[in-house]
Order: C-alpha cells, then structure tokens, then sequence
C-alpha cells in the first residue's frame, strides 16, 4: 500500500521540519526523561516513517545508534542531508523495515500506524515490530482512537516568516478521517505549494492491545503524552503506547 502521494516534495520536508517535527522534538524529550525514570539504557532505536527526523536528531545526542525508516523520498534525502551519521531507509510500506537488525527500542509516532487501513496491517505491522526488537526491548507509539476518529473535524491555519501551514481534517469519509497538509514555502519573492493528503483508520483499544500480546509482546501500557499510564483509556482521543516484549 502507498501512503505517501506524488505532491510529497522537498519543499514539503523542510517545511515539516519546520513546522510538523515539534511533536517529535517534544515527544522525544518526554521519552528520554521515561528511559531515565525506569532506569532503562536502550543502545539502538528504530524510528519508523521518522519524517524530518527530529526525535532520532536527540537519541543520537543522547549516544544511541539510530536508524530510521520513511516512506517519502523527499524526506529520505533531506535526512541524509542534514543527519550524516544516522542510517535511513527507503521502505514504501510501513510493515516493511528494509532491515534485519534488531534494536532495543522502536518507535513509531504521530498516529502514523493509524495510516494502515485494515486490522490485519496492524497486526502484520505489530508482529514484524516485535521481531526487530532485541529480548526486553520496547515499542513505543501512539495511535488515534475511534473516539476521536468518529468526530475529528478541524482547520489550522498558521503564519510564519517564510512557511503559511493550513490542516484541514474531515471525519467519517467512508469510516475514515481525511487529512490534508498544505504548506506555502518562501522562496525569495515567491511562495512554492507542498501537500499531501492521507487516511486515518482506527479500532478498538481492546483489539489493539490483544493483537500487540498476540504478536509477542509481554507487557502493554496505555499511557498519556507524558508516557503516564491511564486510568480510562477508553476517554481518550489519542493513547501513547508503551509495550514490552
């Protein structure tokens, strides 16, 4: 399955960078903080569809091998670009890591596993995860719930010097929720157009935690985005997950 459409351009990676690799950035700095919390020292991480590559930039500050896997080749060149010593992999389907090696840790956010549209992607996805992940290793990611996916309907517009960024999210197309990124990037006197547009799919919370034991995992934790478990799971609109193999 292709996730990632023609207008997916250089423009667009520098523009994410910019803008979209934030979450990363941030998400990365609450992940780091739960390693040293629970005394855990992983050496390699995998970083799946890592876009611009911003949390792998602070894993690697942080003295982890890093290796990261995309389904754009824009992105693939502009992270070779700016990470010289960072592995990236070109592999158009997320269930395909392009790699043999196993890792301590493997990551997957911005409800980029919401992108697989059946439940047997996800299964498939969850149990090639687990084979890439050395003895006690851990995935981490997060996912869109059907609570959000059933009423997610939005447009962000933001302005900057040299990026305009508009997001416009439609639910319920077809059981889907439909998201399209436009970016306007300054290029001296003129503004080039960068877009995408993709499809979010969701399920159960219950299934997602069973199909992650079935694949291998042995410990599962539904947690907020400071990576603290949740009391009512089924309340939010977005869960981080923290398994365990």
């Amino acid at each position: 399955m292709t996730y990632i459409d023609n207008s997916f351009n250089d423009q667009y990676a520098k523009a994410w960078y910019s803008i979209g690799g934030d979450f990363s950035y941030i998400f990365s700095k609450k992940l780091l903080a739960y390693l040293k919390k629970n005394n855990l020292e992983p050496k390699s991480i995998l970083d799946i569809y890592c876009g611009s590559g911003n949390l792998l930039a602070e894993f690697q500050k942080a003295g982890l091998k890093c290796v990261g896997t995309e389904g754009s080749k824009a992105f693939i060149e502009f992270n070779k670009e700016n990470y010289h010593d960072i592995d990236f992999i070109y592999t158009e389907e997320l269930e395909k890591f392009g790699t043999k090696e196993k890792f301590d840790l493997v990551t997957c956010t911005n409800d980029i596993v919401n992108y697989m549209e059946t439940f047997s992607e996800w299964q498939t996805f969850f149990k090639n995860v687990a084979d890439r992940l050395n003895k006690d290793g851990m995935f981490v990611f997060d996912f869109n719930t059907t609570r959000r996916l059933a009423d997610w309907n939005k447009v962000t517009f933001d302005q900057s010097r040299d990026i305009d960024f508009v997001q416009s999210i439609t639910s319920n197309v077809h059981g889907k929720a439909v998201i399209n990124y436009v970016f306007y990037v300054r290029e001296g006197d003129k503004y080039s157009k960068a877009s995408t547009v993709y499809t979010e799919t969701s399920f159960e919370t219950s299934q997602v935690v069973e199909a992650l034991k079935k694949a291998g995992f042995k410990n599962v934790k539904l947690c907020d985005f400071e990576l603290n478990e949740l009391a009512s799971p089924e309340a939010r609109n977005k869960i981080h997950v923290v398994a365990t193999k």
